[in-house]
């Protein structure tokens, strides 16, 4: 299990695309882009990375998205700063 923030300080579209960027490198189990990632994207590539690397030894490959939010989707404010969030789960096929 890991908490990790995702982006950071931006508006919520641009989270929103942060967000699809950082979503992607995880759907790789791309450690090397995660950690390579700037600050406005996820606050703790290392408990990503650690997560997904516990996972992988488990033999497992794919997660799912339970759930996406950030501030300005709860808040109905596209211009705020927000900070998002993923809640995933690791499924085995």
């Amino acid at each position: 299990m890991a908490s990790v923030d995702f982006s950071h300080y931006l508006t919520g579209r641009e989270a929103k695309n942060k967000d699809a960027q950082t979503l992607m490198h995880m759907r790789n189990f791309d450690y090397p882009t995660l950690f390579r990632l700037g600050d406005d994207h996820p606050d703790s590539p290392a408990s990503l990375a650690m997560a997904f690397r516990h996972a992988e030894n488990r033999g497992i490959k794919e997660f799912r998205v339970l759930d996406y939010s950030n501030s300005a989707l709860i808040m109905n404010n596209d211009l705020m700063e927000t900070t998002s969030y993923f809640t995933l789960v690791f499924t085995e096929e």
